[in-house]
C-alpha cells in the first residue's frame, strides 16, 4: 500500500468518526477539533503528494530529468524545499544536532568586538583625513563643466575635452571629473578677440 493510500485511508477514517460523532450526538467540540486538524493536516499532505506526482509527470513529458523531493517529516513541516522549514522542524534539528546547547564564547566575542572599534577608529581617521586633503584642494574653477547629454567634462577656457563613457561606476567617474578639474583649473580665460 502507497503511502498516499494510506493517508486517504485515514482520511476517510476521519470523515467516517466525525460523522458518527455528529450523528450520535455527541458533541465533543475537543475531539471534533482534534479531528479536523489531523483531517486537514492529511489533506493538505495528500494535496501536496498529488501535485508533486503531477510535477514528475510533466517533467517527463518535457523530457526533463526531474524527480521530486520528498516533503520534509519534521514537525509541523512538509516542505519540500530544503531551506524552508517550520520554527518546530528547525528547533527539533538544533536539539538533535546540539546546536541549541551550543553557547557563544563570551571573551571571544569581547576579542571581536574590540577589533571592531579598533577598526572603525582607523577608518573613521582615514575619513577625517580624506576631508582634510579634499578642503585643501578644492578650486574654484566655473570655467570647467561638465556637458549636459553628452557626458563630456569641458574646460571652457582652453576649449579641451574629455568624454566620460557610460555607464560607469559613481567613484570612477568621482575620480575622473577631479583629474579633469586638477589638471584645468589654472587655464588662462582667453582674450576677446
Amino acid at each position: 500500500m502507497t503511502d498516499r493510500e494510506l493517508m486517504q485511508q485515514a482520511l476517510d477514517a476521519l470523515k467516517d468518526t466525525h460523522y458518527r460523532i455528529i450523528g450520535a450526538g455527541l458533541l465533543d467540540q475537543d475531539l471534533l477539533n482534534r479531528n479536523f486538524t489531523v483531517a486537514t493536516a492529511l489533506r493538505e499532505r495528500l494535496a501536496q503528494e498529488i501535485a508533486l506526482d503531477r510535477m514528475a509527470e510533466n517533467a517527463r513529458e518535457l523530457g526533463l530529468d526531474y524527480e521530486p523531493m520528498q516533503p520534509c517529516a519534521g514537525r509541523n513541516c512538509g516542505s519540500t524545499n530544503h531551506n524552508l522549514h517550520s520554527a518546530e522542524c528547525f528547533e527539533d534539528y538544533e536539539k538533535a544536532t546540539g546546536m541549541a546547547a551550543q553557547q557563544p564564547d563570551i571573551e571571544e566575542l569581547e576579542h571581536e568586538n574590540r577589533l571592531m572599534r579598533a577598526r572603525n577608529e582607523r577608518l573613521q581617521a582615514e575619513v577625517e583625513r580624506l576631508e582634510e586633503q579634499s578642503e585643501k584642494r578644492q578650486y574654484h574653477a566655473d570655467h570647467v563643466v561638465l556637458e549636459k547629454g553628452t557626458n563630456d567634462c569641458v574646460c571652457t577656457h582652453c576649449g579641451q575635452r574629455y568624454h566620460i563613457h557610460m555607464p560607469v561606476p559613481i567613484g570612477i567617474m568621482t575620480a575622473i571629473v577631479d583629474a579633469f578639474l586638477e589638471a584645468h583649473h589654472q587655464c588662462e580665460k582667453p582674450e576677446a578677440a
